[in-house]
């Protein structure tokens, strides 16, 4: 989980990973595609042909099916052949349609190409030249070419100079969470407490009034002398003393936004993240139980210091390493369930 935070998984969507424009998701009341502007990127820089199935397998809907050619088209009395590079097929949809009015088109009434069903009528090839002679169409293709082009020339979508500051934030945000999240896994692999009686790094500096900032906020401190990551960052809290700390998925998504008022060394955090290493080493030893063909299950109760009676949780299996040729067994506290008193 701690490299993760260096390297995000990417959750791919299927419409890239089966190269099948057809699989986007329409929304039912409107009609149309629902896309993240993330998708749209990825989408124009990999390209029409990267979804265009231009080799098929065309399947036939009513004893017909698309054609090959319907790809290619001759331009006016000159006879030059171009591509039609707007037109993609859906092999999961057995149809067609517009790549580009899929991404721009503002329109209510769209035509068949921009439909979820996509586009069928094979006896009718005449609508694709409608289609594409259409106003409409030709703003939407205008509109995808000038953003090809921009992404060729490291443009993108906006400023080059703010995507650069964009991305080095995001990379010192990484830097600090990554180093925030070892601290946090150390103290609790060592069963340490994390908070000390006063927490406070506007006053952890000053000799004259002593305090303890617990274990947490005094590695941070003993880290910052090390790291320039940690202490330009410790810096900047001290100089904001109304800096919040919180830490939530909306967090992650706008820290851009909020790289002036965010720490991320509340109790909060510190709990957020004990939870989501909790969480991770549950599912790790559930996927390694899962896989035993052998397992017994132990429980006991006692009471906690609430003297509430709880319940504890232990797997006990046998692991089988067939490449090492070596069998053991092993024991795994999964947790406590409370019991209800009657």
């Amino acid at each position: 989980m701690v490299d993760d935070v260096e390297n995000p998984i990417t959750v791919i969507p299927e419409v890239i990973t089966h190269h099948d424009i057809g699989l986007l998701i329409f929304d039912k009341n409107i009609g149309e595609p629902v896309m993240s502007d993330g998708l749209k990127t990825e989408i124009i820089k990999m390209g029409s042909k990267y979804f265009q199935n231009t080799e098929g397998p065309f399947l036939p809907t009513n004893n017909r099916c698309m054609n090959k050619s319907w790809f290619k088209k001759k331009l006016g009395n000159c006879g030059e052949e171009v591509t039609r590079s707007w037109l993609v097929y859906s092999p999961s949809k057995k149809s067609a349609f517009c790549i580009c009015c899929l991404i721009f088109s503002q329109l209510n009434n769209q035509t068949a190409l921009e439909h979820e069903d996509g586009f069928t009528q094979w006896k009718a090839p005449e609508r694709l030249t409608a289609h594409e002679n259409a106003k409409n169409h030709r703003q939407c293709f205008t509109q995808w070419k000038e953003m090809e082009r921009n992404f060729a020339a490291n443009k993108g979508i906006i400023d080059a100079e703010l995507q650069t500051q964009i991305e080095t934030g995001k990379q010192k945000w990484r830097n600090v969470l990554k180093r925030i999240i070892h601290c946090i896994k150390f103290l609790a692999t060592q069963n340490l407490a994390l908070r000390g009686h006063r927490e406070s790094l506007s006053t952890c500096d000053d000799e004259s009034e002593p305090n303890n900032v617990g274990n947490f906020l005094g590695f941070i401190k003993l880290l910052a002398i090390f790291d320039p990551n940690i202490n330009t960052h410790l810096t900047h809290i001290k100089n904001h003393p109304g800096t919040t700390s919180y830490f939530s998925p909306s967090v992650q998504n706008e820290f851009i936004h909020l790289m002036a008022t965010t720490s991320y060394f509340s109790p909060s955090v510190q709990n957020e993240f004990i939870h989501l290493m909790a969480t991770t080493v549950r599912q790790s030893l559930l996927r390694s139980i899962r896989k035993s063909k052998y397992y017994d299950l132990m429980f006991d109760s006692t009471p906690d210091q609430a003297h509430h009676e709880q319940m504890s949780e232990v797997v006990r299996y046998v692991e089988v390493d067939f490449e090492r040729k070596s069998v053991r067994v092993r024991e795994s506290f999964l947790g406590f369930k409370r019991m209800l008193e009657a």
